[in-house]
Parts: structure tokens; C-alpha cells; sequence
């Protein structure tokens, strides 16, 4: 079964891997960005220069279908490419990549607002990513849980099979269907994305 196989005392796992080289890229993406401040770090992340304008009230954003075309290449894409990948053995790999690139992108976007809007640029990074944010960090912690319960569902099916005993299909399943759930839960960080942060970020100019 799923339950009860993640806690393995003295072993590191794979979410504990992926947070320690998030913040460790993060803090070099901050001292890279010290280098070249100017408003092409935002691109060099995953926040989109259109979010900026909007924050800030102008009038030449881009249109719905643009956005959601941009949302989707950004987020939707990498998130697939990345549950496929973990079908293979280079998956962790992959995703140690990944993580490590959001670490990177996260430090430099946060360097640019920082250098263009002084320590105000802490708040409006907050609000640039909310509430957005939070179910994106959700999905790809539950990715990493996951990630460990899969590693001992496949060992248990590999003991299985030279025991020559019935693989517990329960748990398989199981997994699937958590790997479903977890996509619906980043799908919902991508919808909040593109109607409500939009919306926030309108009403925040307009107040600002």
C-alpha cells in the first residue's frame, strides 16, 4: 500500500531535495540578477512582463486569448512534459532540473521588482502571484509526495514479480488517480492565473 512508505528515518527524500535546491538556486538566481538588472529578468522567469503592465495600469496588455496562450505554453506545458517524464528513469532528473529552474527564475524575478520598485517589490511580487502561487507550490509538493509513493509501488511490483506474487493493482491505482487529482489542483493555479488574477491586478492599479 501507498500509506505508511514514505517516512524511511535518515533518508532524504525527494521533496526535501527539490526545496533545498529551490532556495539554493533562488538565493544564486538573486546574486546572478545583481549582474544585469533590467526588465529582461522578468522574462528569464515565469512571471510575463504582461503582468507588469497590467499592475501598473496600462492600457497595452495583452488580449484573453494572447494571455491564455501564454499561460499555457508557461505552466501547462512544462507541467505535461514533466508528468511524462516521471514515467521514465530520468524523471527525477528532470525534475530536479525543474525545480531548480523555478528556484533560478524565481530569484531573478524577484531581484527586478526589487531593483525597479524598491522594497515595495516584495509586496507587489505577492500580489503578481497571487492566489496563483499557492496552488502551484501545492501541486508540485503533492508531485513530490507522490513521487516518493511511486518509487515504492514500483519496488513493491518489482518484488512482486521475482516472488512471483499479485502486484497490488490498489495501490496503483491509487497512485493514478492521485496523479489526476494533483494535475486538477495545477490546472486550478492555471484558471486562477488567467480570470483571477487579472481581475486583482486591474482593481490594484485602479486603487493604486
Amino acid at each position: 500500500m501507498i500509506t505508511g512508505t514514505l517516512r524511511q528515518p535518515g533518508k532524504v527524500t525527494m521533496l526535501q531535495k527539490c526545496m533545498l535546491l529551490f532556495l539554493g538556486c533562488f538565493f544564486l538566481g538573486v546574486f546572478l540578477a545583481n549582474f544585469s538588472l533590467h526588465d529582461e529578468a522578468l522574462w528569464i522567469g515565469f512571471l510575463h512582463e504582461n503582468q507588469v503592465r497590467q499592475f501598473a495600469g496600462a492600457e497595452d496588455v495583452e488580449h484573453a486569448e494572447a494571455l491564455l496562450k501564454t499561460i499555457l505554453l508557461q505552466r501547462g506545458l512544462p507541467w505535461m512534459i514533466l508528468l511524462i517524464a516521471l514515467c521514465f528513469r530520468f524523471g527525477c532528473a528532470v525534475c530536479a532540473i525543474w525545480f531548480g529552474w523555478l528556484g533560478l527564475s524565481g530569484g531573478f524575478v524577484f531581484a527586478a521588482l526589487l531593483g525597479r520598485y524598491g522594497f515595495s517589490g516584495i509586496g507587489q511580487m505577492g500580489i503578481l502571484g497571487f492566489p496563483q502561487v499557492a496552488a502551484y507550490a501545492a501541486a508540485y509538493i503533492f508531485l513530490l509526495v507522490l513521487m516518493e509513493a511511486g518509487k515504492r509501488v514500483r519496488q513493491e511490483r518489482r518484488n512482486a514479480h521475482l516472488l512471483k506474487n499479485k502486484p497490488d493493482l490498489k495501490a496503483q491505482a491509487l497512485l493514478i488517480v492521485l496523479f489526476l487529482l494533483d494535475t486538477g489542483i495545477y490546472g486550478a493555479g492555471i484558471w486562477l492565473e488567467y480570470w483571477v488574477n487579472p481581475w486583482i491586478l486591474l482593481h490594484t492599479a485602479v486603487v493604486g
